[in-house]
């Protein structure tokens, strides 16, 4: 796995490489107290996009390859949207192997993850370590755009 940051291009139109068109979602069901469905409305007033740049496995967290806040940036000034960050420190104690040709969970040794984004600036909506999954769900479930690791919510 390579441990390089990777060095974006100066100018990014996400117009042009995302085609939303393509894509379809059906709004599941998740059930929030009146705090929660408070702090959700008071988001879903703008348009915005979410950003989840973690997972279970730190080594592919974004911050690895990529510089963060720069990606941040671009989404915002590029899209003109809010961005909101989500993500939550975690212990993490199974993982998912592959055995006889099936995906299987096996134990390993438990392991604190501790997600950090010490980051604020205007059109940035930063969540992480402050909110819940049930909030985060909620507000990706209604997104613009979402931008994240295949195994942030697993």
């Amino acid at each position: 796995m390579c441990n390089q940051k990777t060095q974006l291009p100066d100018q990014v139109d996400i117009k042009d490489r995302f085609d939303l068109s393509k894509y379809q979602a059906a709004q599941p069901l998740i059930y929030l107290s009146s705090q929660e469905k408070t702090e959700v409305a008071e988001i879903r007033r703008n348009d915005y996009i979410v950003m989840h740049p973690y997972c279970s496995n730190k080594d592919n967290w974004f911050q690895v390859f990529m510089d963060l806040k720069k990606i941040v940036d671009i989404i915002i000034e590029e899209s003109g949207k809010k961005l909101v960050v989500v993500g939550g420190s975690t212990s993490t104690c199974r993982r998912s192997v592959r055995q006889d040709e099936k995906m299987v969970y096996a134990d390993y040794k438990k392991q604190w993850h501790e997600e950090i984004f010490d980051y604020e600036r205007e059109g940035l909506i930063n969540l992480v370590n402050k909110t819940n999954s049930r909030v985060a769900a909620a507000l990706t479930s209604t997104a613009s755009f979402y931008v994240g690791t295949h195994s942030c919510y697993s």
